[in-house]
């Protein structure tokens, strides 16, 4: 299906899609880090492709793949990724999660490559922030993943969150300080890009107010 070619494309992705509107009608495969489920995504219906960004350790240079920590193997590379998402010559959105800083620089060198070739909607995400709940994963490093994305996709979408712990019986919500503190990184890099604030939706209920405080 073709929506829009590359010089047209709308960063909102419910106006490049055909969603009249509905960003409930707008479907997602996720954790797509294997061969298998990316041409799976490819001939689905879903619009969007969502996969995860880790770096291989095994091999002498570091490799960014598909994978899920604890995950770090994958039988799909960040390269083959982006070679199969041109290949397609499909107009699906891709979503890009960054798993840790380390990924973040030899990742965007590889996306670098092929960016120009992809039609659809890119969408650049990590969790540079501390969350609720004493979450045990370390923030990508906002310094290094806010100026990279403004300075070499400034067409992408940045898609910036908190870290999270979900394991606990007790559950507390996103804070007004965590909140504003996203809302002041914002500022400070000055961010004209498109932006979208993804948390967790368990812990939305206890945070509605706080939340609403990024709609400036």
């Amino acid at each position: 299906t073709t929506f829009h070619n590359r010089v047209q494309i709308s960063p909102n992705l419910i106006d490049y899609f055909p969603l009249n509107g509905d960003g409930l009608r707008l479907n997602w495969a996720h954790a797509v880090n294997s061969r298998s489920k990316l041409i799976s995504a490819l001939r689905g219906d879903d619009l969007m492709i969502e996969a995860d960004v880790s770096l291989a350790e095994t091999s002498r240079y570091p490799v960014p793949i598909m994978a899920h920590p604890p995950n770090n193997a994958s039988d799909l590379t960040l390269e083959d990724f982006l070679i199969e998402i041109v290949r397609s010559n499909c107009a699906k959105g891709i979503k890009l999660d960054f798993k840790s800083t380390r990924v973040v620089e030899p990742a965007f060198r590889v996306l670098a490559r092929h960016v120009d070739f992809i039609k659809g909607p890119i969408v650049l995400n990590a969790d540079i922030l501390v969350g609720p709940n004493n979450p045990e994963t370390t923030p990508v490093d906002a310094w290094t993943f806010l100026m990279l994305c403004r300075t070499r996709f400034p067409r992408a979408i940045i898609s910036i969150g908190w870290t999270t712990n979900l394991d606990g019986q007790m559950k507390i919500g996103y804070s007004r300080e965590m909140v504003d503190h996203m809302a002041s990184l914002v500022r400070e890099y000055n961010l004209m890009q498109p932006l979208t604030f993804p948390v967790n939706a368990t812990l939305l209920k206890y945070s509605i107010c706080e939340i609403q405080r990024l709609l400036f």
